[in-house]
């Protein structure tokens, strides 16, 4: 199969501006004082909580992950993402 240029864009799964939170779990005594289970570390755009959650949690160790009305991002898919983002769009067509 041959591949060259088209004018469709292939789609990235995540937009970088879309707006997102990063999480983080709490352990189970400060959940009970607190009354919930986890507590937003940070909002803003999807690219800088990425940048962020891979700085705080490399190992997806420390209970955190980003929410968008995109989807849900773990520290490792946040990482791939940031990888994805620094890619130029291609422009593929199989023919």
């Amino acid at each position: 199969m041959r591949v060259q240029e088209s004018r469709a864009v292939v789609k990235r799964a995540f937009r970088m501006d879309t707006p997102a939170e990063i999480h983080r779990a709490l352990g189970l005594e400060e959940a009970e004082e607190r009354g919930v289970w986890e507590v937003v570390v940070a909002r803003g755009p999807l690219v800088i909580m990425a940048h962020g959650l891979v700085a705080i949690d490399p190992d997806g160790d420390a209970g955190c992950w980003i929410t968008s009305a995109e989807g849900s991002l773990t520290p490792r898919q946040a990482s791939a993402a940031l990888l994805d983002w620094e890619r130029p769009p291609r422009r593929l067509v199989a023919s």
